[in-house]
C-alpha cells in the first residue's frame, strides 16, 4: 500500500487530497501545514509519496520538495498546486518533483494515486 504525506495550508485542501488518496487505496501516514513541519514529517515517515502545495506560510513548496527529495531520492513528490506559471512547473521538477498537477485537475491526481497503489 502507497503511504502518502499531505502538505498544505488550507485545511479544505489537505482533506480533499486525504480523501482522494483514501479512495484511490492509499494510506495517508500524515500531513503538515507548513513546508518546514511536512520537510520533518516526510524524513521521519519516510513516505512513498507527497502531496506539496506550492504556497506554504513559511518557504515555498519548491524549497520543500528540494529539501525533501534531497534526504529520500526514492520519495515521489507530486507538486498539487493552483499555479499556472510555467516557470513554477519546471522549479518544481527542477527540485526533484516527478509530477505538477493543477489543483483544478483532480482527475489527474486521482490517476497519480491509483497507478502508485497499483504498483
Amino acid at each position: 500500500m502507497l503511504r502518502v504525506v499531505i502538505i498544505d495550508d488550507d485545511r479544505g485542501m489537505r482533506l480533499l487530497a486525504r480523501v482522494t488518496a483514501e479512495d484511490e487505496g492509499c494510506s495517508v501516514a500524515g500531513d503538515a501545514t507548513t513546508a518546514d513541519d511536512g520537510a520533518a514529517l516526510a524524513a521521519r515517515l519516510r513516505p512513498d509519496l507527497v502531496i506539496m502545495d506550492y504556497r506554504l506560510p513559511d518557504f515555498d513548496g519548491i524549497q520543500a520538495t528540494a529539501r525533501i527529495t534531497e534526504r529520500n531520492p526514492k520519495v515521489r513528490v507530486v507538486a498539487w498546486t493552483s499555479s499556472d506559471d510555467p516557470a513554477v512547473a519546471e522549479a518544481f521538477r527542477a527540485a526533484g518533483a516527478a509530477d505538477v498537477v493543477p489543483k483544478r485537475e483532480l482527475d489527474r491526481l486521482r490517476a497519480i494515486l491509483r497507478r502508485g497503489c497499483e504498483e
